[in-house]
């Protein structure tokens, strides 16, 4: 496990327990889990569906003015800076080249990714990249905002409204829906990972494609399970990349996606961790049912909560897809936001 910052909990009472509502920062690498492994042999080796590529910058980092370290992980930097050939506020995304093996493979697997989702609605706008012999950049376009963990944290993790949850929800699964159609899948969608402009009417932008899994949509539908590249954030993965089976990639970010709405609208995660195998491989093969709970103090709509179980069905088969999702009466419809019982002449003897 890799901690990309220093965790924070944040805990609540409830019914006289304590309960983990968040985590920051927490990236495992399903690859080193000490779990049995499913043959790989006869999975299929993809091709792009083109050559994915982003425009290099030969000035480097000389184009650039930074300004300011605004944020510093496991792999790298990222800092705020302006293009002083267009005077464009950008974000530049450094990965030092010393750990190889991971940090270099990821930062060309995530120039890759935002090559081939750049000129897709509702996603990160990549403009070049370029490299020195200690560290490889990336420059982005900047996003005006907060990510949502930040934006809860800030309310104590109180939830947000329906209205506004679907706003950012919305956004987000309408750009799933063109990523998944041009065959590539986020595979680490969580609080972190999603950028919200509260100025610019909550503008919603997933960020960090360093774990995304390219594919050729004309081989294989996003829905089918052939994906093996196993990594993310435990809080947020299914039950079938925990149990390292061949996975589809749009079930997994759909599941990821509904662990982050549970979140928006509960202010908590909806499943604690699964550490125990069989269990796990249980759940994805649907001999084992997990159901979906809602505290008392809740007050969604019954249109929420259901939208909620299809998303986080452990059964990947049973699981919606983004097109579901976006033709959901939630999704579509006004929210009827559900008000508590009103008790009166309550008497205590």
């Amino acid at each position: 496990m890799t901690l990309l910052q220093n965790e924070q909990v944040v805990e609540e009472k409830e019914g006289g327990e304590k309960q983990k509502i968040s985590t920051r920062g927490r990236l495992l690498s399903f690859r080193n889990l000490l779990v049995p492994k499913k043959s790989e042999k006869n999975l299929t080796q993809l091709t792009p569906v083109r050559n994915e590529t982003l425009p290099h910058v030969p000035e480097g980092l000389s184009r650039y003015y930074v300004m300011k370290l605004i944020g510093k992980g496991t792999y790298g930097y990222i800092s705020r800076a302006l293009d002083t050939a267009t005077g464009q506020e950008m974000v530049i995304k450094k990965i030092m080249k010393k750990q190889k093996s991971s940090s270099e493979d990821r930062i060309a697997n995530e120039i890759k990714a935002c090559a081939r989702i750049r000129t897709l609605p509702g996603t990160l706008r990549a403009h070049g990249y370029f490299e020195t012999e200690e560290a490889m950049f990336v420059a982005m376009e900047h996003i005006q905002g907060k990510d949502l963990y930040d934006l809860l944290s800030e309310r104590n993790f109180t939830p947000l409204s329906e209205t506004l949850s679907r706003n950012i929800f919305k956004q987000i699964t309408q750009s799933l829906f063109h990523m998944h159609n041009n065959g590539v899948a986020h595979k680490d969608i969580k609080l972190e990972n999603i950028m919200v402009d509260v100025e610019d009417r909550y503008r919603s932008v997933l960020i960090d494609f360093g774990l995304a899994f390219l594919f050729d949509p004309a081989i294989h539908s996003p829905s089918s399970e052939f994906c093996n590249d196993y990594g993310g954030s435990m809080e947020y993965s299914p039950p079938e990349i925990l149990a390292r089976a061949p996975f589809s990639p749009e079930k997994s970010d759909v599941y990821s996606l509904g662990v982050t709405l549970y979140c928006l609208l509960i202010g908590s995660f909806p499943y604690p961790n699964m550490t125990d195998f069989k269990e796990v491989v249980k759940l994805t093969k649907g001999k084992k049912k997990r159901n979906l709970k809602f505290p008392l103090r809740s007050m969604i709509s019954e249109e929420a909560r259901d939208i909620l179980r299809g998303m986080l069905t452990d059964c990947p088969q049973n699981r919606l897809s983004v097109r579901e999702i976006l033709e959901h009466k939630w999704t579509v419809g006004p929210v009827k936001q559900t008000s508590l019982p009103m008790i009166n002449n309550l008497l205590i003897n």
